[in-house]
């Protein structure tokens, strides 16, 4: 249980710096992604607990990539 609490906050700190970084809102990222504005907020907020393994790989190509 607790790698998994683990593997959230950093799923979360990873977009936070990365919008940090890029001067981007959570909006200007979802809609550059191709992911809903809420589905940013869960991540940040609880996680990938009900993010589809398709939006979750979205995110972290488009980080990757960009």
């Amino acid at each position: 249980m607790r790698w998994i609490l683990m593997l959230n906050q950093n799923i979360a700190d990873l977009i936070i710096n990365y919008e940090l970084q890029h001067n981007l809102t959570d909006n200007t990222l979802a809609f550059k992604s191709h992911i809903s504005v809420e589905k940013i907020h869960q991540l940040k907020t609880t996680g990938n607990n009900n993010i589809s393994d398709d939006d979750m790989n979205r995110i972290l190509q488009y980080i990757e990539k960009n």
